[in-house]
């Protein structure tokens, strides 16, 4: 039997790229770690369009009250780490499933942005639907 040449399993995107883990972390790959570091980033607002269901992450330099901390793993690794979970359910976001997606860098807005797919899910519920009282929502399923 013929030796075969073992490939990497882990997926290596060769730009920018947002993951979702099911802990509510966001990680940026090497891509995006870059990026941000390029522009001395050492926190992020996080920000949220439900119309185009995106999601973006505006770099700062400086922490206020509405910034996320960017972390590194490891000093060597040069993708970041956001703890995102609160953002995460505000947007209705499940935490069920981890997913990867392509981020691109908006020049205009200085943002990096991501689009989510939908997720059907009898638990998701936008922020205008969770502020509704329950009852109201079971009403309107009648």
């Amino acid at each position: 039997m013929a030796y075969q040449v073992f490939d990497n399993k882990a997926a290596r995107l060769g730009s920018p790229a947002l993951t979702i883990a099911t802990d509510g972390r966001l990680a940026l790959n090497a891509d995006a770690g870059d990026l941000l570091k390029g522009l001395g980033a050492k926190f992020v607002h996080l920000l949220w369009d439900a119309e185009a269901r995106k999601i973006a992450l505006r770099p700062l330099t400086k922490a206020d009250s509405r910034s996320y901390k960017l972390s590194v793993p490891h000093a060597h690794k040069r993708g970041m780490l956001v703890s995102g979970s609160t953002f995460l359910h505000y947007i209705g976001w499940p935490l069920s499933k981890r997913v990867t997606l392509p981020a691109e860098w908006n020049e205009k807005e200085k943002i990096l942005e991501a689009v989510l797919p939908v997720v059907r899910s009898a638990a998701h519920r936008t922020p205008a639907a969770r502020s509704e009282p329950l009852r109201t929502l079971k009403e309107r399923e009648k």
